[in-house]
């Protein structure tokens, strides 16, 4: 799915500003379709910008940019590319279709 993805998918524009092509995948409750009012929305932030960065930094940068209620895990295109076999929670974003990319 292109574009805004819910809360999740608001944060695209304003991290394409400062990161450069971002992937977003939105996964967990969200995804399950089982969240409720006090749920989050998780999001996985790819990005080249992240290459060579800690963890630390990366969350303060995306601390920046995240909305309310949203939490971000934020990854290299290979430690996100990693993070998919075995396949585990992020896969369940891609089957749902609740992944932008904003060039």
């Amino acid at each position: 799915m292109e574009g805004d993805v819910g809360a999740g998918g608001a944060s695209c524009g304003e991290a394409r500003e400062g990161l450069g092509p971002v992937t977003v995948v939105v996964h967990g409750s969200v995804v399950r379709g089982d969240f409720n009012l006090w749920s989050d929305v998780d999001v996985v932030l790819v990005s080249r910008f992240f290459e060579g960065m800690g963890v630390l930094e990366r969350l303060g940068v995306v601390e920046e940019i995240r909305p309310p209620g949203v939490e971000v895990v934020p990854l290299a295109p290979g430690e996100f590319l990693a993070s998919l076999s075995p396949p585990g929670c992020l896969e369940e974003g891609f089957r749902a279709g609740l992944c932008c990319r904003v060039e």
